[in-house]
């Protein structure tokens, strides 16, 4: 149960795995679009098992902002270099009534957290996932991969989630206290294993088209694919506490 009490209302989690070539950027297109929006928001890196300097970028930009700015920035760092287990650290360490993650190319641009927060304020869901509606330069061969990935999550979470990968999710405080202390898949498929837990706790999922273009420097590598569809199997025959 949610029970922090915070002035924050807004809080955007960024896994970041050497992002040294995009981190500030990301960091100042969100910061000049957050500082002037009327709720108070934080943005929190977690930098995980980086062999750059992409923690050191971090902070070199925290130490530039004024004092008490709008956002604050924060950094979590980690030796692990899972995408899971960052977005996990970063959603228990937040403040934010409201809880977005969002991968660091913005490869979905950052104004779309508006419509994430307008659609749990209008539907009064527990998650919002941001579904690939608009895409620009995505390859054939992730094309692929992406629609058999997506027919194999069917298998687990079953019909109606239109896009489990797209880097982009909204949870409420509650939802993320509740799903994200259980999570037991770090790789790529633990978003799937989210979704998994938010509908065996019978929370509310909304789903939201989202302008997505492809940015360089992917960070798939070619046997993830394979390790995802294992991950599947996993959370199918996980055990989990919530279910107990």
């Amino acid at each position: 149960m949610y029970t922090k009490l915070s002035t924050v209302d807004l809080s955007i989690i960024i896994p970041a795995h050497n992002e040294a070539n995009r981190i500030i950027k990301c960091l100042h297109d969100a910061n000049c679009f957050l500082q002037y929006r009327p709720y108070r928001s934080e943005i929190i890196v977690v930098e995980n098992g980086s062999s750059d300097h992409t923690a050191d970028l971090v902070k070199d930009y925290q130490e530039a902002l004024e004092v008490d700015p709008n956002p604050q920035i924060k950094l979590i760092s980690q030796a692990v270099g899972d995408k899971g287990q960052a977005v996990a650290a970063g959603m228990l360490a937040a403040q934010g009534w409201l809880r977005y993650m969002a991968d660091a190319d913005f490869s979905t641009p950052i104004w779309i957290v508006e419509d994430f927060i307008y659609s749990i304020k209008n539907t009064r869901a527990d998650v919002v996932i941001g579904y690939r509606h608009d895409c620009q330069g995505q390859t054939l061969i992730r094309q692929i991969m992406s629609s058999t990935f997506a027919a194999a999550t069917r298998m687990v979470l079953g019909p109606g989630i239109k896009d489990t990968q797209a880097g982009f999710k909204m949870f409420t405080a509650r939802a993320a206290e509740m799903i994200f202390p259980l999570l037991q898949i770090y790789g790529w498929a633990f978003d799937v294993e989210a979704l998994y837990l938010a509908r065996q706790m019978s929370l509310e999922i909304q789903q939201l088209p989202i302008p997505w273009e492809r940015q360089p420097d992917s960070k798939v590598k070619i046997m993830d694919p394979l390790r995802m569809l294992m991950d599947l199997a996993r959370i199918k025959n996980a055990q989990y506490q919530a279910e107990a």
